[in-house]
């Protein structure tokens, strides 16, 4: 069963007069469950595709559907409740709010969807992380890894039914690269959740479903592992 398919999303800058297009007719499904990793030179692409599929930018032609949902169409109160309930983002920054602790920062997603906390589930993901002697400490007492962690963490906190993940491993050493990639993977076997993850790393890249490779804003391959 897909959860998303793309059809034909071009995506073109516009400065002035000049035109620079980033995506050129993307056509993708993405299947429920599965773990996609996407791959390419800097430049490919292969962020303007993740926010495209967050509902973060808009494609300039083409079609992005998440289950039956047409994002294209949403505007963008709807799409923010769309990012709060279904799906999960993790980014090359980390974005934690300074005022709150690392445990609070993983909770705001469920306060702001104004859902019931899985106090179980996140202590779960705490250990599996290593941060759960860190959980009362505030961003500016973690260290960089800590808060790529931290970030992780609250992406799927809300287990979200599509987990976009850029990058998610660039800033930890290859231990803690290691411990999110099993989280992630245990996530995909127990919870049955789909991710999509942004890497350059082709050692990580191996351990997805499926591999999609980006060249110039188009999909050269896209092969099983």
């Amino acid at each position: 069963m897909e959860i998303m398919y793309i059809e034909n999303v071009t995506k073109i800058y516009q400065n002035g007069i000049i035109s620079t297009p980033a995506l050129q007719e993307i056509n993708l499904s993405i299947e429920k469950g599965t773990f996609n990793t996407v791959i390419g030179r800097s430049g490919s692409g292969k962020s303007t595709l993740l926010n495209i599929m967050g509902g973060l930018e808009s494609p300039s032609a083409g079609k992005v559907m998440l289950n039956d949902t047409d994002l294209a169409k949403l505007n963008e109160s709807e799409l923010a409740a769309v990012r709060r309930k279904k799906l999960g983002f993790v980014f090359q920054a980390f974005y934690l709010l300074p005022e709150f602790t690392l445990y609070e920062n993983i909770l705001i997603p469920t306060f702001l969807d104004e859902q019931e906390v899985d106090s179980a589930f996140i202590e779960e993901i705490l250990d599996r992380l290593n941060l759960r002697n860190k959980k009362n400490n505030y961003p500016g007492q973690l260290s960089g890894g800590e808060q790529q962690r931290a970030a992780i963490a609250r992406a799927v906190s809300i287990r979200p039914d599509l987990l976009l993940a850029d990058e998610p491993t660039g800033n930890l050493d290859i231990k803690s690269g290691g411990e999110v990639m099993a989280l992630l993977k245990s996530l995909q076997k127990e919870i049955g959740q789909t991710t999509i993850m942004v890497t350059h790393d082709l050692d990580l890249a191996r351990q997805a479903d499926r591999i999609i490779m980006l060249e110039d804003g188009k999909i050269m391959n896209k092969f099983s592992v």
